[in-house]
Order: C-alpha cells, then structure tokens, then sequence
C-alpha cells in the first residue's frame, strides 16, 4: 500500500515537472518570437520631411484596424531627374515649374523666384506656362525638368505586409507614348486664295495637288 502511494507521488512529481517544461517552453518560444500574449504590435513611425497631405493618406492606409507584426518607418526624397524606383519605394508626385502663360522666359533660371511655382503635374492645364529646368523640358522625354518625389518604405516584412497595402495607391511614370500633347501658335492666316483653292481640290490631304 505504502509503495503504490510512492509510486502515485513519485508520477504527480514528474507530471508537475513535464508540465511546468512544456509551460516554460511554450511561453518561452511566445517570448522570444514576440507572438502570443507577448506579442507587441509594429508601429508606423512618420518621418518629418513627409508634408501633411502625405500623412493624411498614410494614415487612411493605415489604420488602426491595421496589425502590424514589425516597426514600419516611413519618410521621403526627392530627385531632380526621373529616379530608378527601390522595391521599397513609391512615386508619390511629379512636381513641374509653370509661371505666368504670357510669360516671354521658357526656363526656370530666366526668372526671378516669385515669378515661378511648382504644382503637381496633373494640375498643369492651359492657364499655365510649362517651364524648362536646367535646361531639360519635361515634355520632351519626361526623365528631367521637374522635381521626382518618392516615398520610402522601410520594414523587416515589407514584401509581406507594407506591398500589398500600397500596391495601385500611388502614381506610376508617365510614358511619352501614352500622353498627348500640342503647342499652340498665335493667329496663323492662310496665305491668299489658299481657300479658294482648298475648295477647288476639295481633300486637304491631296498636298500634291496644292500648288499656285
């Protein structure tokens, strides 16, 4: 009888003993990959070169409803000719130097500094005189003439977490051969009797034919 009670006490101890191995173990591997009841929550740190309106739609991105598992760093640079794109960067505006569209100058140093402004390219429109930068027109092959700014993302599990969250968010590069456009002249007359003749051919695109 004394014996089996030994023997009862002797598995009560070495159950304690697994029990408290497999609860070390478990907590021990929560503690140190950060995961469980000790798991701590990335934080978005905002850099201070990034502008409020920036800010503004990183925070809709990411919201608090948004878990983290890593600390996520986010800031801006900016580049005078077209940048080539990190896995972990985003082009977040083309900025192009415009003045007043009676303005005689074409380039940026032909002006005094408050007689030119930079705005986003999609505001650029007819009211607007597109200016040169350093002697690069923007228009021309889209790589200069304007000031590049890109966000940086910068996260252990970007790939993972940041990527999918951002991807389709933000702008791409405008190709030459995807946008149209024109330069317009001052009044242009038709020399005389052009008329006339147009009418006489009746196709304007018979340039052959156009001759006085």
């Amino acid at each position: 009888m004394a014996r089996n009670r030994l023997q009862i006490k002797k598995l009560i101890v070495l159950l304690s003993v697994f029990s408290l191995f497999t609860l070390a173990a478990f907590f021990g591997f929560q503690f140190f990959t950060k995961t469980g009841i000790f798991f701590v929550p990335g934080v978005v740190y905002y850099d201070e070169n990034l502008t409020e309106d920036e800010i503004s739609k990183l925070k809709s991105i990411f919201t608090e409803e948004i878990v983290l598992n890593h600390d996520l760093k986010i800031s801006a640079f900016e580049s005078e000719t077209r940048p080539e794109l990190g896995e972990n960067e985003v082009l977040t505006e083309i900025f192009v130097p415009v003045a007043d569209y009676y303005t005689a100058e074409s380039d940026v140093s032909e002006l005094e500094a408050d007689s030119v402004s930079e705005i986003p390219l999609v505001d650029l429109d007819f009211t607007k005189k597109l200016l040169s930068k350093n002697d690069k027109y923007f228009l021309d092959d889209f790589n200069a003439g304007a000031t590049f700014r890109v966000l940086k993302f910068e996260s252990d599990t970007f790939e993972d977490e940041i990527k999918p969250l951002i991807t389709d968010l933000y702008k791409t590069f405008p190709e030459k051969d995807s946008v149209l456009s024109f330069a317009q002249t001052g009044v242009t007359a038709l020399s005389r009797g052009m008329n006339a003749k147009l009418s006489q051919v009746g196709d304007i695109l018979a340039r052959k034919l156009l001759v006085f």
